[in-house]
C-alpha cells in the first residue's frame, strides 16, 4: 500500500501570516539565486511553498521570531 501525503488546509490566520512574510520568501529566493547562479524565477515557487509550510507549522506562543522559524524551511 502506498503512503499518501496528507495536506492540511491553511487557516485564514496562517494565510494572513504567509502574506505578511512574502517579502522574506522573495528575499531568500534572491539570496539563493545569487549564491547558486540560478534564476530567481526558478526559486520563487519553492520559496513560497516553504513559506506556506512554515506558516502551517509556526507557533507564535513559543516566542520564536517568524524569520528564525521560516528561513530554514
Amino acid at each position: 500500500m502506498s503512503k499518501r501525503c496528507l495536506r492540511r488546509p491553511m487557516t485564514s490566520e496562517q494565510r494572513a501570516f504567509a502574506c505578511q512574510h512574502l517579502g522574506l520568501a522573495h528575499q531568500q529566493a534572491h539570496r539563493f539565486a545569487r549564491r547558486w547562479s540560478m534564476s530567481v524565477d526558478d526559486l520563487i515557487g519553492p520559496a513560497y511553498e516553504g513559506l506556506c509550510k512554515g506558516a502551517i507549522g509556526f507557533d507564535p506562543t513559543l516566542g520564536h521570531r517568524p524569520s528564525s522559524y521560516l528561513v530554514p524551511r
